[in-house]
Formats: structure tokens, sequence, C-alpha cells
């Protein structure tokens, strides 16, 4: 049997003129299905598949008649798309405004998109009452479409919406981590994948029943961890289009009721709506990059952790510590910078190739390198507790100092890895302190630990190599030789996700020889 009629949608209805009826079964005039894309909400997450249904949701679900707002407004196109951007806005805060009148929304701002491609735009027409003279012609319809865009490209240039403007390369890199060889290199690689796995299914009393947020899920493979070990809910979020193949993963394994996954990134006010306005027990996220800090991940994991972490909740990881050694290796600096190939091409030298090679003496390499090539011990000279450090603090210097372990002929450059740490509670924000992870499980500490240095088992983030210019290489240093310095991580001007090395050493070589020296290397 059919629901009875809801009061509030017949008005809302009735309230349009006949030949603006709202054609509630979705044919056309020749009687076909319409195809269109899902429509989403104002004030919540749900999509509606047509416009009919669109309108009944705001009405049965938020109690807001959009046709009645539409006609108050007026039949202004320019109009109609000023108040699908007010409305989002305004939804995005939690509010609901059901009188909404025309010179509330004249602020050309709200000609900036707010939601990328919105399909709402393009359905206008069925809710906008027709002109009293005259339906506008296509090529009239032309006109205000190309006025729209270019008065929205000149407010995207003059300001940014709520929630920032993305950038180029932020799209880049979203739109890197579509792609399904990616997810295949980070998921075999195993001491990544079965650290979170083995730390997640030997600790289930922390998920049992507790809701998790994974941020930058990706194929949701952490969230399906955290659903099978106990969780009663679990918020995937992503700004990739992977998610859109994760929500058929997340299905196909039978986690539809546990998780939901959620495409836009974690700083957008909509995912409050998502999650309810309640707090989460656990955050997790694989948001390690090169060097620790490459991405510019990070941020986003502590935006999420400020707004939505409980005060005793859990961050996974709980913490990372970046170390750093001197390299010494001749042989492997010659090699990987083909040197020997580019002095002599049939005769010709050609050794500038070397300065635009993808590695060189001026940019962060990402290679393994054997542990052989070390010189000395590595230091610890950053710990990040997951728990209290600050976007701030991403940015910093630290102090080092380290024993050279055996005689070289010259320091090569500078190697950097981070170690991971998953600490179950009641330490999991305490320090770690300056333990290696390759250790931490000998020392009969609790909970997960594992390495990307040279010590380890190969990661797909191998190291950080930072190789000294050829003309500071040729020092040579004894065993037992004290080097010490500083180091610095910076972003790279504005780009928020690429990284800036910078490193200073001082010792006292060889016939009592002052060595001195410092260097800077980028990641773009």
């Amino acid at each position: 049997m059919a629901p009875p009629p809801d009061p509030f949608l017949a008005e809302e209805l009735s309230d349009s003129e006949p030949e603006q009826q709202v054609n509630l079964d979705d044919t056309d005039e020749e009687g076909d299905i319409e195809e269109q894309e899902a429509l989403t909400c104002f004030f919540c997450v749900d999509k509606l598949p047509n416009m009919s249904e669109f309108i009944m949701h705001g009405v049965n679900k938020h109690q807001f008649g959009l046709v009645k707002t539409v006609r108050r407004i007026g039949n202004d196109y320019l109009d109609g798309v000023r108040l699908v951007n007010y409305l989002r806005l305004e939804g995005a805060k939690g509010n609901i405004p059901r009188d909404v009148t025309r010179e509330e929304i004249q602020d050309d701002k709200y000609l900036q998109t707010v939601l990328e491609d919105d399909p709402l735009l393009y359905s206008l027409g069925d809710v906008i009452p027709p002109e009293d003279e005259h339906t506008k012609t296509e090529e009239e319809m032309n006109e205000l479409v190309e006025e729209l865009q270019r008065r929205a490209e000149e407010i995207k240039i003059a300001a940014k919406n709520e929630d920032g403007d993305e950038s180029r390369r932020d799209k880049d890199y979203f739109n890197s981590y579509a792609d399904p060889q990616m997810h295949k290199t980070m998921i075999t690689d195993k001491v990544r994948t079965e650290g979170y796995r083995d730390f997640i299914y030997s600790h289930p009393e922390l998920f049992k029943g507790k809701t998790v947020l994974d941020v930058g899920c990706g194929t949701g493979i952490l969230s399906m961890f955290c659903a099978k070990a106990g969780a009663k809910k679990v918020f995937s979020v992503d700004n990739s289009d992977i998610v859109k193949t994760a929500e058929k993963i997340v299905r196909k394994n039978g986690f539809g009721n546990i998780i939901e996954v959620y495409h836009g990134k974690v700083e957008e006010s909509r995912l409050a709506s998502l999650i309810g306005g309640r707090k989460v027990d656990i955050i997790i996220s694989e948001w390690m990059g090169y060097g620790l800090l490459f991405e510019g991940m990070l941020e986003s994991v502590l935006n999420a952790r400020d707004k939505y972490l409980k005060p005793d909740g859990i961050m996974l990881p709980t913490h990372c510590t970046l170390r750093i050694a001197p390299l010494s290796d001749p042989e492997f600096v010659d090699n990987t910078l083909d040197k020997k190939f580019w002095s002599s091409v049939y005769d010709f030298d050609m050794s500038p190739m070397q300065e635009i090679l993808d590695v060189n003496d001026h940019d962060i390499a990402v290679l393994t390198v054997a542990p052989k090539s070390l010189a000395a011990d590595s230091f610890m000279f950053k710990e990040l507790n997951m728990n209290t450090i600050t976007a701030a603090e991403l940015q910093f210097s630290a102090c080092y100092r380290l024993t050279i372990s055996r005689t070289v002929s010259q320091l090569s450059g500078w190697v950097i890895w981070f170690d991971t740490f998953f600490v179950p509670p009641p330490h999991s924000r305490d320090l770690v302190g300056d333990i290696k992870a390759e250790e931490w499980e000998s020392c009969g500490r609790a909970g997960i630990a594992f390495t990307t240095g040279p010590m380890g088992t190969e990661t797909h983030w191998q190291q950080a190599v930072c190789l000294l210019e050829e003309k500071r290489r040729g020092v040579e240093l004894a065993e037992g030789t004290e080097v010490e310095g500083h180091i610095t991580y910076k972003k790279v001007g504005g780009d928020q996700r690429a990284l800036e090395i910078g490193v200073s050493w001082h010792a006292v070589g060889d016939e009592g020889r002052l060595v001195r020296g410092k260097q800077v290397w980028e990641m773009e």
C-alpha cells in the first residue's frame, strides 16, 4: 500500500504553475527514462537520483521547500545559481534557511561553485518558473552560461570559498592516487600493510564496538581491517576517485553496513554531517610520505584529530621518529649518478647530463642504501607524537651528533628515514624515546613497530638520500670523529606538499683540519 501523501510536499508541489509541475515519473516527452547524475542534498550527505526525489527529500527530511524558495527568488538563472551555492554553504554550517530572500543572495561570491561540477546547476530549469514574456532562447541561455563562467572565474581569482581553493598541485596529487598500480605497490609492501594489520588484529579490544575515522582510505584496506576487528562504524575518507572503487570493495566484502565511504577532503565541513556531530574513538591513517613529511598529508590528519577525535581517543600510528646517518660510498654515488656512462659517450663528454637526472646532488632522492654504505650509527633527530604534535611543528630545526664508525675517504651525503610505532594504551601517549623500531620487540615493548631504514626489510618508502655536491665530498674522516650539526625541514615556498631538507655539518678532520658545510635539497 502506498504511503499517504505528505501535506508539506503537496503544498510545495502545488505552489508551482501547472506548466511548471515537477515531472515525478522522470520521463521525457517521448516516454524514455531520463538518466541524470545524482544530486547531493543541501543539508546532508544523501544523494538523490533525480530532481523530484531531491525536492521530496528536502521536504520530508528537512522541511525545506525548494520550489517555494525558487519562486520567491524569481526566474533569473544567475539568481538560481546563487541560491544553490548559498544553500550549500549554509548547509555546510548546519543551517537550513527556509525563508531566503533575493536580497540575501546578491553577493557575487555565490556564483563560485561550492560543489565541483554540481549537477543541480544543470537541473535548475526544472524548478525556475518561466518568464512572463517569453522563455529564453538557446542563444540567450548560452549567453547566460558564458556570463556565469566569466564571473565565476573572476570570483575564483579574487577569493576562496569556505573550504579553500584546490590548487593544480592538489588536483595532481589526488589524481595520482586514483592509479591502481600505486595502490598495488603500497598494499604489497608487507612491512607497511602487515604492520597495520598485525596491530589491529592483535588488539581487537581497542576496536570492538568503536567508531573509526580512516583518513586517506584509498582502497579501504585499513577500514576493512578495523571492521573485521569489531569496529561498530568506520568512516572512510579520501579525495581521490579511488573511493568509487573502494565503495564497491567494501560492499563486495560484506562491510557495507559498517564502513561508510566519503569522497572529499577531511577538512570539508560536510564531513561533519556524515559523522553526525559525534567524536570518533580512533583515527587511523597511512599518511607517511618520502622522508616522512613529503606530500604534507599529516596536516590533514591533525586537522581531523583536532576536530573529530575524542579526548581519550587513539591515533594510529601513535608515533613516528626521524633518523639520519652519514653516507660514504663513492662507488654507490657514481653508479647512482651514471657518472661513468655520461663522462664518455662515443668519446664525447656528456657529464652535464648528470645535472638533469632524476637522481642528482640538489634534489632529495628516493633510494635503497645498503647498511655498509653508512659511515656511522643513526641519530634520532625528531619524534612525532601523533596525540600532541601540531601542524606548526612540522617545520623545524633539530640538532644531531654522530660518531664516525669507520675511516672514510669522503662524506658522500646524508641518509634519512623514519620509524613507525603503534603503541597500545596506557602508553600510547607517552614518548617512545630514542629506540629503533627494529629493536622495539626485543626490548619488551608492547605494540608494533617498523623501520624504513637500511637495517630493515626494504619498503616502498626506501630512504631519502641527500647527495653532497661534488666539491663538498672530498673530505676524509677518521674512525671516532665526532660530526654534529643541524637539520631543517621546511615547506618549499607556497607548495604545501613539497619538502625542503637542509643539513649543516661540522667536524675536525684529518690532521686537525676543520670540516664544515651546509647544503639544501628539495623534493617537489
